[in-house]
């Protein structure tokens, strides 16, 4: 092993679990989409005493709160085939 590989190695620190990188995958994927509807992105990942919001978004002079739920089966339909785009899931487009 040379050295950037060690050095690499060292500081990469652990993999996440398929399903977290899934479910980042999924919030991505909803985020680009209310995006390109004009909401306007706030925060991410918003903590509180109450709970956790994935997403917050402005629509004009409405707060809008996001909870992304991944499907697995679509995803991976998605990553493997290769034949649609995530805009695929919001569209209504079949995929075939």
């Amino acid at each position: 092993m040379n050295f950037f590989a060690k050095l690499k190695a060292r500081f990469a620190g652990k993999a996440k679990p398929e399903h977290l990188r899934r479910g980042e995958l999924g919030e991505r994927a909803a985020e680009t989409h209310l995006k390109a509807l004009g909401m306007k992105f706030l925060a991410r990942n918003f903590s509180s005493a109450r709970g956790e919001i994935d997403l917050i978004f402005r629509d004009q002079d409405c707060l809008v709160f996001t909870e992304v739920d991944t499907r697995f089966d679509i995803v991976e339909v998605l990553l493997e085939d290769g034949k649609a785009s995530a805009r695929h899931m919001f569209n209504g487009n079949e995929i075939s």
